[in-house]
């Protein structure tokens, strides 16, 4: 689900199902509805935090950090979930000429260190081509896969591992 000022949007996979661009301003709170008959199962589902304005973290922070690009387990494809991310980075650099960026691949701490090390870099340069395929440049990115050697968070619970497979934009 996306949702910014009054525009909503609803994916399943890589398919729009529903759109508005009239929803309420301020609106506190979400209703899922279904038939009471058949109900429905919802899974695989975050919400986070109003999203952040990247362009800003860059300024301040010189990077960001995304988890909104998905990979299958010991796979460099990038899921189809991940577009809405993509989308973002993409219409950022587009709308900023001047912006070019590293792209750091990383893992969590499951498997072999060196097949970590190749895979992040894989990510990457899945990460670059994607973005390359939606008019950004290859000029403006470059990549780089760090394995697991720079963890965020402990990798020993779910959630840790998690957090420490990310793809983070470094401004060059």
């Amino acid at each position: 689900m996306y949702v910014r000022k009054n525009i909503g949007k609803v994916y399943i996979d890589q398919y729009r199902v529903a759109a508005s661009n009239t929803l309420p301003a301020g609106a506190g709170h979400l209703a899922i509805l279904g038939d009471p008959h058949y109900g429905f199962k919802i899974k695989n589902m975050r919400i986070a935090a109003g999203g952040d304005d990247k362009y800003n973290k860059i300024v301040t922070d010189g990077k960001f950090i995304t988890h909104g690009i998905l990979f299958d387990v010991n796979s460099s494809v990038i899921k189809p979930e991940s577009m809405g991310t993509l989308n973002e980075i993409a219409r950022l650099m587009k709308d900023h000429g001047d912006l070019k960026f590293e792209i750091d691949g990383h893992t969590d701490s499951d498997g072999d260190d060196a097949a970590n090390m190749k895979l992040s870099l894989e990510r990457a340069c899945a990460v670059k081509t994607a973005l390359a395929g939606m008019g950004i440049a290859g000029s403006r990115l470059s990549t780089k896969g760090l394995g697991e050697t720079k963890p965020i968070d402990k990798n020993n619970t779910a959630e840790g591992k998690a957090n420490n497979r990310r793809v983070e934009f470094i401004k060059l």
